[in-house]
């Protein structure tokens, strides 16, 4: 459970994020009512978007499985 809330906790955080840095390359152009981003802001946002998922797996690698048994009484190895 605490796992899926990080995920909606991390998606939370990045939408404006994201928006920010897309606001950021924003050169003013517009069309059909809606601003139009340059390539080059595009990349920028998805290069953050992979790091974060790069970042979860590992944090998923460091994560210990406890094949189901109550391990609060047992040391941290």
């Amino acid at each position: 459970m605490g796992t899926a809330n990080s995920g909606f906790l991390c998606a939370a955080l990045l939408q404006p994020a994201v928006g920010y840095l897309l606001d950021s390359y924003w050169q003013g152009e517009s069309g059909a009512g809606a601003r139009v981003y340059p390539l080059a802001g595009y990349h920028a946002v998805l290069i953050i978007l992979a790091g974060f998922s790069i970042l979860g797996l590992l944090g998923s690698w460091l994560m210990r499985e406890t094949h189901c048994r109550n391990v609060l009484d047992e040391p941290i190895s």
